[in-house]
């Protein structure tokens, strides 16, 4: 994506946030972006079309921070529920016009192009919790499972509401730790009691929903590019950054080939080895890397 279209995004996003959707005209996001409103155009078809694109961005953004560590087995089962929700809370806390966005999106589903979508990611999002808790809690829990899903998020989506509404600081490890620890309460609170939202209430989620299995690829691919925004973010204070670029780059260039050359890529993660700090992304890496010959 080029940095004019990421400014187009971000001014559009920022003035949905405050003004709302239909309050805000495509000049105005322009005018933010320091663009002409044809060059907006050119980039998007209409407001709603650039609507579409800050929903897919920032929505597959959160996901994909959080995705590969479902496919850590070095984590225990709680923790890497833990982590997950950390890094979701995180993930939308730090972009705040993004959750306000959110909390209005009931406001323009009525929308016959923007509809889809907004259930689309309502979909991807129930059932990535879904996933989630399964693998924690088991096949015991399915019957209820939806009332956990509708759980989790509440009290997700209540917490990060009170850090950005209130404007209140709290630490995410904690508030992961302790939803967790509630949902342990609610489960076993919960069991062989009758459910109140079944399966049949979730179908047409379901129906919306495409919960495929990542390939290897894909979740090196999500590795890299979190290595990626890790290394530009901490830029000054990276020696060889040039060289660290280059080396994701080519790795992520191999990725896409038929044939990918194993010896080349693991030549390259050994030289990102010797770079990086985060000891658990680089056992997860390798692990993958090692499935993938």
């Amino acid at each position: 994506m080029t940095n004019k279209k990421k400014k187009m995004m971000y001014a559009a996003m920022k003035l949905f946030s405050e003004k709302g959707y239909h309050a805000t005209s495509m000049q105005e996001i322009a005018t933010d972006a320091g663009v002409s409103k044809g060059l907006l155009y050119k980039y998007f078809d209409s407001k709603e079309a650039l609507l579409i694109d800050v929903f897919k961005c920032n929505h597959n953004n959160m996901v994909e921070r959080a995705k590969y560590i479902h496919f850590d087995t070095t984590i225990a089962s709680t923790e890497k529920l833990e982590k997950m929700i950390e890094i979701e809370f995180e993930g939308i806390v730090k972009n705040k016009d993004y959750f306000n966005l959110l909390t209005k999106s009931l406001l323009i589903e009525k929308n016959k192009q923007v509809q889809p979508f907004l259930m689309q990611v309502r979909a991807e999002m129930l059932g990535w919790h879904r996933e989630m808790l399964l693998q924690v809690y088991g096949d015991e829990i399915l019957p209820s499972i939806w009332d956990m899903v509708m759980a989790l998020q509440g009290m997700l989506k209540e917490y990060v509401g009170f850090m950005i509404q209130e404007k209140q600081m709290l630490k995410s490890d904690q508030v992961a730790k302790l939803i967790v620890q509630n949902m342990d309460a609610i489960i076993a609170a919960g069991k062989g009691k009758e459910p109140v939202i079944t399966q049949n209430h979730m179908q047409h989620y379901v129906l919306y929903s495409k919960q495929e299995p990542l390939t290897i690829q894909e979740q090196l691919n999500q590795m890299l590019r979190k290595l990626k925004n890790q290394v530009k973010e901490k830029k000054q204070e990276v020696v060889d950054y040039e060289e660290i670029l280059d080396a994701i780059q080519l790795f992520e260039q191999e990725l896409e080939q038929d044939k990918s050359r194993i010896f080349l890529l693991k030549a390259l993660f050994s030289f990102l080895n010797q770079h990086v700090s985060a000891k658990d992304d680089v056992v997860v890496f390798e692990k993958l890397l090692n499935e993938l010959n």
